[in-house]
C-alpha cells in the first residue's frame, strides 16, 4: 500500500523469520482499515475514504443473501 501511495516505487519489507530484520519495523502501524487509523495513516484507497451509494448497499446485500452470507 505504501508502493501504490509513492506512485510505485520499492518499499522494504523485513524478513519476517529474522528478528533484527523485523526491528526496524516495530513502530510501522500502516494500515488501510478506517478502523485502525491513527495520526498519519494512508487513506483506506487511492480516493480516500469512499461510501458506497445506497444502489450499491442494496444490491450487495441481494447478493449476500443469495450466497447465505448473514454478515452485516
Amino acid at each position: 500500500w505504501k508502493s501504490a501511495l509513492a506512485g510505485g516505487q520499492p518499499v522494504g519489507v523485513p524478513d519476517f523469520r529474522d528478528e533484527e530484520s523485523r526491528e526496524k519495523y516495530e513502530g510501522d502501524h500502516w494500515s488501510p482499515w478506517p478502523e485502525d487509523a491513527g495520526e498519519g495513516q494512508p487513506p483506506p484507497s487511492i480516493r480516500g475514504v469512499v461510501e458506497p451509494a445506497e444502489a450499491g448497499r442494496v444490491l450487495a446485500k441481494k447478493v449476500w443473501e443469495k450466497i447465505g452470507y448473514k454478515g452485516g
